[in-house]
């Protein structure tokens, strides 16, 4: 669906609330109806910090999120699932590291956390698809992504690379919607000459579906004819 490359003429697939916006679409897939965020047994109190705290912290590099936790990786050793040949290799022998400061393969870390081959595999072992979506908002928080992939809902586990980008001539600005927990929430403004720090979120088809279920208030748009630099930080950009 998105082909991802340091140029202009690239597509990039996003939520978003556009109001004045160049080259977007919006893409409908199948799916139940949008029904928002829900947090179960959540407290006033715990709603109030959830929505005073957007768009939550995120690691300064690129990481993996695998079941409620987030390991980094330096963008420089990220290749992207096009250039995998039909292997998990590439991503399983990245080197990351955990909140503790310790490191190991991603592969340890997969074995460690219990994450079953179906997670990233299909039944004939290759690869799942997995599809680049931005995220400008909460979907790059590890916290926002422990809430929208709990593993009682993915008992195979739940493994989503999440990449630092630079998306030129835009810039990310607040939303005319507050969301249903009471935050203040991110969308994409044209914005030429600007340069602004997102992430891709990679997620399986069934990662893709729930996403798309817990986005209530926001549109699934494709732009085009845009640059995204992939693997890269906002510091190095030059």
């Amino acid at each position: 669906m998105l082909g991802l490359a340091g140029r202009v003429g690239a597509q990039a697939v996003g939520y978003s609330r556009f109001r004045a916006m160049v080259s977007a679409s919006c893409i409908v897939p199948p799916r139940p109806r949008a029904r928002g965020l829900v947090v179960r047994n959540e407290t006033m109190e715990q709603r109030l910090t959830r929505a005073k705290g957007y768009p939550y912290a995120r690691p300064s590099t690129s990481f993996i999120f695998c079941n409620g936790h987030a390991y980094t990786f330096p963008n420089s050793s990220w290749v992207p699932p096009s250039h995998w040949n039909g292997s998990l290799q590439a991503l399983q022998q990245l080197q990351v590291t955990a909140a503790d400061g310790s490191t190991c393969r991603l592969q340890t870390v997969l074995e460690r956390e219990g994450v079953e081959d179906s997670a990233l595999l299909s039944a004939d072992g290759k690869p799942l698809p997995l599809t680049p979506i931005l995220a400008i908002g909460s979907n790059a928080g590890p916290e926002q992504l422990g809430r929208k992939f709990p593993i009682d809902l993915f008992p195979a586990g739940v493994v989503v690379p999440v990449i630092q980008c630079v998306l030129q001539d835009f810039d990310v600005v607040y939303a005319p919607l507050i969301s249903s927990y009471g935050s203040a929430t991110a969308t994409l403004e044209h914005s030429p000459g600007t340069s602004v720090a997102v992430f891709i979120t990679y997620l399986t088809p069934l990662l893709q579906q729930r996403m798309h279920e817990t986005e209530g208030a926001y549109n699934l748009c494709k732009l085009t004819d845009v640059q995204l630099l992939e693997g890269v930080s906002l510091q190095h950009h030059t």
